[in-house]
């Protein structure tokens, strides 16, 4: 359906802007999003645990999955990460909260 190219979260109390043309984008089914916007669902690599609605939650832990498969096809001796924050949607690349929290790839073990 090309009336869904995306999903952008409207604002922080995750009220949906709805028009006669425009369907509550947290309804969504997360297989019809193509593209998202973290901006107002915060940044993965941010770590941010604050209360969001359920599709910023499953959004984060898509991305997560998405890094972490990458991991496993592309890095030598790829290990699960350590982190403990919601391990269920970060898939333990966040220790904690904050970008200080998060552990980067590391590149060092990059496939030849």
């Amino acid at each position: 359906d090309h009336a869904k190219p995306e999903c952008l979260k409207d604002d922080q109390k995750h009220t949906p802007k709805t028009t006669e043309d425009c369907e509550d984008c947290t309804a969504t089914n997360i297989e019809d999003i193509r593209t998202v916007h973290f901006t107002l669902c915060q940044k993965p690599w941010v770590c941010s645990n604050w209360k969001t609605n359920d599709l910023c939650q499953r959004m984060k832990e898509r991305w997560f999955r998405m890094r972490r498969d990458w991991e496993q096809e592309h890095l030598v001796d790829w290990k699960q990460p350590e982190g403990k924050l919601k391990p269920e949607i970060f898939h333990g690349y966040c220790k904690h909260e904050n970008k200080k929290g998060y552990l980067p790839i590391d590149m060092t073990r990059l496939k030849q």
